[in-house]
């Protein structure tokens, strides 16, 4: 994965090249086929996704599966569980093909440390992802 490559990442896009090549190491890209779990619900997970193609769904696991979100390129999942080390509280799916590039809880961490504009985007998110639950 180059830096030219990792440029064209959403979220990532903005960044500084400091901080591109201080997470460089936690990146790893991902592609799901269609109905492949990314999370799954009550799982523990250290991992973040962002979205680069594809759609996915995210339901609740329940007697019945409620579908709760479909998200496409630019969005993320796994960042509550990630940060705060609590199991995920939904399953995500692949709907189709789906690429994501991941990183792992020291790299979000040590992103969030460095960028200030990342930090707010994903407390943002967060808080509202909190309030529509």
């Amino acid at each position: 994965m180059d830096f030219a490559e990792i440029r064209e990442y959403p979220l990532l896009i903005e960044l500084e090249e400091a901080d591109l090549q201080s997470i460089h190491p936690y990146l790893r890209k991902h592609t799901f086929s269609d109905g492949m779990v990314i999370l799954k619900q009550g799982q523990v997970s250290e991992i973040f996704h962002i979205i680069l193609s594809g759609e996915v769904e995210v339901y609740l696991e329940n007697e019945r599966n409620i579908l709760i979100a479909n998200l496409k390129r630019g969005h993320f999942v796994g960042e509550m569980s990630c940060l705060t080390g609590n199991r995920v509280s939904a399953t995500v799916q692949a709907a189709g093909t789906v690429q994501t590039v991941s990183m792992p809880r020291q790299g979000i961490l040590l992103l969030m440390d460095r960028s200030a504009s990342f930090r707010k985007h994903m407390i943002e998110a967060m808080v509202k992802r909190i309030q529509e639950s």
